[in-house]
């Protein structure tokens, strides 16, 4: 958790000084604005929150609410990706870690690198148990560079790596019950919020997860046939309908602009132009 740490602060304040900004910086100060309005104004905190999760737009609360603008505009209170949905709730995820650190940046990235530490370990001694593999081996996957570097901080793929690999341990170890279920869903709404397409895809595997679960709870034969003939496809529609669901409501990622973003990557691989500047986002999305 010490190396990690270091890796997150150094992400930061190399952000600072070598670009002089940018999204980790951003995401850092929005989350301190975020913190104000919750110790300061509550209410228009989770009356600003809920609207914006629920309609998927972070400008209406505001312009509905007179009082609040005007609170915003007297202190000078700036939000950052008010036009980006998903990225302003990064710094709202990342919220609770600035709470547990008394709104301490060096100390939320060591309280979340000491949290994510537990849950690698976790994670590597669930897939060793249920796959016969080396548990260091898949515990030091963790610490390659890009991947360190990336999840080094409460921030995007921080928040999307640690769900991922919370709920896939969970589910490893069979813990199933209603509180476990309950959270798992949390995280993952959480995450998707955060990395739509991540979730999207991970959500096709979930299928395959139950029925090797179900699968392992029978020895008799023709209940493990209905699974396979009846069960498994079952499930296989629901949640392959449940993700082109989701990334249709994400509006980038939906089934209809795919092709368009496949151009846009094909017009960079050919010209060298830049697809981060006509789409908002970077290539590997």
């Amino acid at each position: 958790w010490m190396y990690r740490s270091f890796t997150g602060i150094f992400v930061y304040y190399f952000y600072i000084f070598y670009y002089g900004g940018g999204d980790v910086v951003n995401f850092v100060n929005d989350s301190y604005t975020m913190l104000g309005l919750l110790i300061y104004r509550p209410h228009d905190f989770f009356g600003f929150l809920g609207h914006s999760i629920i309609n998927r737009n972070m400008y209406d609360y505001i312009i509905k609410n007179n009082d609040f603008s005007m609170y915003m505009l007297n202190n000078s209170i700036m939000i950052t990706y008010l036009h980006d949905f998903n990225s302003e709730m990064v710094p709202i995820l990342y919220l609770p870690f600035l709470i547990l650190s008394l709104g301490s940046l060096i100390g939320s990235i060591v309280i979340y690198n000491m949290i994510f530490v537990f849950a690698i370990k976790k994670f590597s001694s669930a897939l060793s148990t249920q796959f016969s593999l080396k548990e260091g081996y898949i515990y030091n996957i963790f610490f390659i560079p890009s991947i360190s570097l990336w999840t080094a901080a409460p921030f995007k793929e921080g928040i999307v790596f640690f769900v991922i690999i919370y709920v896939i341990s969970g589910l490893l170890r069979k813990k199933y019950d209603i509180f476990h279920l309950f959270i798992y869903s949390v995280g993952l709404y959480a995450a998707y919020l955060v990395k739509p397409y991540l979730i999207i895809l991970l959500i096709i595997f979930i299928p395959f997860i139950i029925y090797r679960v179900l699968l392992s709870r029978t020895t008799y034969k023709h209940t493990r046939i209905l699974l396979y003939m009846f069960v498994f496809p079952i499930l296989m529609f629901f949640f392959y309908n449940l993700s082109i669901h989701l990334s249709r409501i994400s509006g980038k990622y939906s089934p209809e602009n795919f092709l368009g973003n496949a151009y846009l990557i094909s017009n960079d691989l050919r010209y060298n132009e830049t697809y981060y500047q006509n789409t908002g986002g970077s290539v590997y999305d």
